[in-house]
């Protein structure tokens, strides 16, 4: 599954956002036994041309010396929940597509919380210092923030084989990337 469309309480429940294009949530009991769904009206942010284009062109694969051609189809929305975290308190924190609106210029990033009883209890925006384009804030299980300021800058590589022969996992670097930097809040 996706990462962040899911999450496990302190309690064992699983916590699952299955539907790109519904706002809904489904808590299952430790067995697997379905208990209840949070619902509620939702239009999901639509995606612009810039978006789209930024999503292009991020996947590669190469297969022995070949380099596949790889199709990109993409929703003209966000998902309508984008990320769930289960506090240890077994509040359910929700942000949706439009959580992060104000992010890029403002630093603030806006929650659904419910209680444990799966009732919405408050809409909740939270700014953050020194946040916004090119940083990301993450919400712990204990109820703190981690702010990854220059984030922009870093990257990744994977590479996987199937054995026999030798790879190399080295990114090159950018000498004008900015360090990273972590801060809790």
């Amino acid at each position: 599954g996706d990462r962040g469309r899911w999450d496990l309480g302190p309690d064992g429940r699983l916590y699952l956002a299955p539907r790109f294009e519904a706002y809904e949530i489904e808590v299952l009991a430790p067995d697997g036994t379905p208990e209840r769904v949070i619902a509620r009206p939702h239009e999901a942010r639509r995606r612009t041309s810039d978006d789209l284009e930024e999503m292009r062109g991020n996947r590669q694969m190469n297969i022995n010396g070949r380099e596949p051609e790889i199709v990109e189809t993409f929703a003209e929305t966000d998902p309508c929940i984008a990320f769930l975290t289960v506090l240890d308190d077994g509040t359910l924190w929700v942000e949706n597509s439009h959580s992060r609106d104000r992010w890029p210029q403002a630093g603030e990033v806006r929650y659904d919380v419910y209680g444990p009883d799966g009732k919405l209890r408050e809409e909740l925006a939270v700014t953050v210092p020194e946040g916004g384009e090119g940083n990301r804030l993450i919400l712990l299980r204990d109820g703190r923030f981690l702010l990854v300021r220059g984030q922009e800058s870093l990257a990744i590589r994977i590479e996987a084989g199937s054995g026999g022969g030798s790879s190399s996992s080295e990114v090159p670097g950018d000498e004008d990337a900015v360090p990273l930097e972590l801060v809790v809040y």
